[in-house]
C-alpha cells in the first residue's frame, strides 16, 4: 500500500526542477506525522503568535500542497480556529506586542484561503479590516501607529 501524497510538484517544468527537492520534504513531514501535530496543536488554546508559527510554513508552500490530505483533512479545523480566534480578540490584546503575530497569522490564513478556499479570501481582509479599526479606535499612540502601518502594508 502507498503512503499518501502531501504535496504535488510545481506544474510548470523549470519550477518542478528547482523545488522538486521541498515536495519530498513536504511528503516526509506528512509522513511522519508533522500535519497531524499541527492539527493536534490547535486543539489547546494557543495565542497568535503560536498559530501563527504554527500555519506559516504551510501558508507559504501551500500551492504544493495536496488539497485533500493536507487542506480537507489536517489545516481545515486549524483554519476555522484561527479564524474565530482573531474574532475574538478584544482591545487589551492588541495593545500588546502580539498585534504583529495577528498580522502575520491573517497574512498566513489568506495565502491558505487563496489557494485552498477561495471563498474566504474576503473574510481575511475583512476581519483585517476590523482588527485595524480596533487598533484605531484605542487611546494608545502605539496602537494607532501600528494599525497605520498595518492599513500600508
Amino acid at each position: 500500500m502507498s503512503s499518501p501524497r502531501f504535496s504535488h510538484p510545481p506544474r510548470d517544468l523549470f519550477s518542478r526542477s528547482q523545488y522538486g527537492w521541498l515536495c519530498d520534504i513536504i511528503n516526509m513531514f506528512g509522513e511522519r506525522g508533522g500535519f497531524a501535530l499541527i492539527k493536534d496543536c490547535f486543539q489547546q488554546t494557543l495565542a497568535p503568535s503560536e498559530m501563527a508559527a504554527l500555519l506559516t510554513p504551510p501558508a507559504n508552500c501551500a500551492d504544493m500542497l495536496e488539497k485533500e490530505e493536507v487542506a480537507q483533512r489536517f489545516l481545515s479545523p486549524c483554519v476555522q480556529k484561527a479564524f474565530a480566534a482573531v474574532d475574538e480578540m478584544d482591545v487589551s490584546e492588541l495593545r500588546s506586542k502580539e498585534m504583529t503575530a495577528v498580522s502575520d497569522l491573517l497574512i498566513s490564513l489568506k495565502l491558505l484561503c487563496i489557494q485552498f478556499w477561495p471563498q474566504h479570501v474576503e473574510d481575511c481582509d475583512s476581519k483585517r479590516l476590523s482588527i485595524v479599526c480596533k487598533m484605531l479606535k484605542t487611546p494608545q499612540f502605539h496602537s494607532k501607529m501600528t494599525a497605520l502601518k498595518e492599513v500600508r502594508t
